[in-house]
């Protein structure tokens, strides 16, 4: 066997048969195997060096990756001719490999994996693997064909989830693998409750962080609410399949069957203060109330609203209950009856997205889509104030125990402090790389739990971010925690400076004060004290004789 340059990248025929070879000579060749002589003429589609070869798990084609034209090309083995299809990976191809079913062919090159439909060469959807830092040298699917195993310039070898659709190196994995739309948190602070739209619902220590079992599984379509009972023994979590599902919150288990009643998709759940009632809120306009010791119906209801209701709230005092629909109306009953305690209020025309009371039950707050954040006097039915909140496509909104703040979440990834009397901003959290969709203070009142489509459930301590706030403009450490990683992975300041390069593998799990905790994923943490120089003496961290670094 001979060419006339350099070989770059050999692999043998499933059935052993035939051996490919690619060449600085811009030539594919093919040899048999039993007496290394030429089986056909060199390939040469490709017109340029090849860096990488790969036989289909049939042998039916082979795939070649080039250096230069950035391209993956394809032949058909029987007939020797060069396939129409070709894929543009847009940087040199370093490293192929295919799935045992043929399904679907992956390609390496600079930093991430890509995945595409051999037949087409179409990008398969979810298809990018991001976190080397550098040249993916090779690549290799497990026998299985559940993972990829990688290995490139930054050191590292990687594996990365195929089946199970999460984009992720295997550690650190997310809270969830789809986005989280509900989290509560439990009345003592022990626990926390998350549900996805990967259809479950996941039970995290409050202390450390960890699943206390394995994913709650029943609902066959996303989980849309989760609420946990005041005496902290029930979960009961509302989903698009149409049902509300109850689980024992110590054990993790179903309790009873699914709670229906109407036709609608349950959009969210409550309990009662005393945990004696759950209520829900569906499409077909309506909320009922449901006994949580006998999982049956209560004999009022169900309350009726103009149209689908997307959110629903007891009154602490347990004497209301309130709902906001589509049509942008709070409606307000005397719990226990079918009587409204008051004409609805229209905070908006676009519609509710979250309702709740202050911890006195005087006042009721309304979060909209593409409406700011507006707080209302129970008792007259008059809009105290609204927060400037940007006018995102949805709102999640929450008070504090204490009656102190209010907080608000939106698509635009921040989530914002404000004071609970005047509306007057506070100080925002950055961190959240998507929609956050839901947000929950512990009873404490000293952090923050929100949720969101970033897949990861973040603990924000609230006093730590009212403090740092105040110490951004004079303290640069106070500013590296407080500021966003932009798309490149760079901490960037106030006026645009570049402060801190995250490398790729940490950025979907950076842990900066006044984040507290990364649920669902080992967590990446910065500090900043006696280390960091900035300015003028930022050559510091090199003095002669010591181990500081900026």
């Amino acid at each position: 066997m001979a060419t006339r340059d350099k070989i770059r990248a050999i692999a043998f025929s499933p059935n052993g048969q035939v051996l490919a070879s690619a060449s600085d000579d811009e030539t594919v060749r093919i040899w048999k195997s039993s007496t290394g002589e030429e089986d056909c003429a060199p390939l040469h589609d490709l017109q340029n060096s090849v860096r990488s070869l790969c036989f289909s798990s049939d042998g039916e084609y082979l795939a070649a990756g080039s250096g230069t034209t950035f391209q993956v090309r394809l032949w058909n083995m029987r007939t020797r001719e060069s396939s129409s299809v070709v894929i543009k990976q847009g940087c040199s191809v370093t490293s192929l490999a295919v799935l045992s079913n043929g399904s679907s062919l992956f390609s390496a090159g600079r930093e991430r994996i890509r995945s595409w439909e051999p037949q087409t060469g179409r990008e398969l959807p979810g298809s990018l693997f991001i976190g080397h830092s550098g040249w993916i040298n090779s690549i290799a699917i497990s026998p299985d064909g559940h993972f990829i195993a990688s290995g490139g310039d930054d050191c590292t070898v990687r594996i990365w989830d195929v089946v199970g659709g999460v984009n992720e190196v295997v550690q650190p994995q997310p809270a969830h693998s789809s986005g989280v739309n509900s989290v509560a948190v439990s009345s003592a602070g022990t626990f926390i409750v998350s549900g996805s739209d990967d259809h479950s619902i996941r039970v995290w220590d409050a202390l450390t962080g960890d699943a206390k079992f394995p994913p709650l599984s029943g609902h066959s379509k996303s989980v849309r609410s989760v609420a946990i009972s005041p005496d902290g023994c029930v979960i009961a979590s509302a989903s698009e399949d149409d049902t509300v599902r109850l689980w024992d919150a110590q054990t993790g288990d179903p309790v009873g069957k699914p709670l229906q009643g109407d036709d609608g998709r349950k959009n969210t759940v409550a309990f009662s203060p005393d945990s004696r009632w759950l209520a829900s809120g569906s499409d077909d306009n309506t909320v009922r109330v449901w006994d949580v010791a006998t999982r049956q119906i209560a004999s009022f209801g169900p309350l009726q609203c103009e149209h689908s209701v997307a959110a629903v709230s007891f009154s602490p005092d347990n004497r209301l209950i309130a709902a906001g629909d589509y049509g942008g109306f709070i409606c307000l009953w005397l719990c226990g009856s079918n009587e409204p305690a008051r004409a609805p209020l229209q905070a908006n025309y676009n519609g509710i997205s979250s309702i709740g009371f202050s911890p006195d039950a005087r006042r009721i707050f309304s979060g909209g889509f593409r409406d700011n954040v507006r707080v209302w006097d129970v008792e007259n039915g008059h809009q105290l104030f609204e927060v400037e909140h940007r006018m995102g496509l949805f709102c999640a909104v929450a008070y504090s125990p204490d009656g102190q703040y209010i907080v608000s979440a939106s698509d635009d990834e921040i989530i914002r402090l404000w004071e609970a009397n005047t509306g007057a901003a506070v100080t925002t959290l950055l961190g959240h790389t998507d929609w956050v969709r839901s947000v929950a203070f512990t009873p404490d009142g000293q952090s923050l739990v929100p949720g969101g489509e970033d897949c990861i459930i973040r603990v924000w301590d609230v006093e730590a971010a009212v403090l740092l706030a105040s110490q951004i403009e004079h303290n640069p450490t106070a500013s590296l925690r407080s500021t966003p990683v932009d798309a490149d992975g760079w901490l960037v300041g106030s006026s645009g400076e570049l402060l801190l390069w995250i490398p790729p593998e940490y950025r979907s799990h950076i842990q900066i004060q006044p984040c507290s905790m990364i649920i669902g994923s080992h967590r990446v943490v910065l500090t900043a004290e006696e280390g960091l120089h900035w300015g003028e003496r930022w050559t510091a961290c090199w003095r002669s004789g010591t181990n500081s670094s900026a």
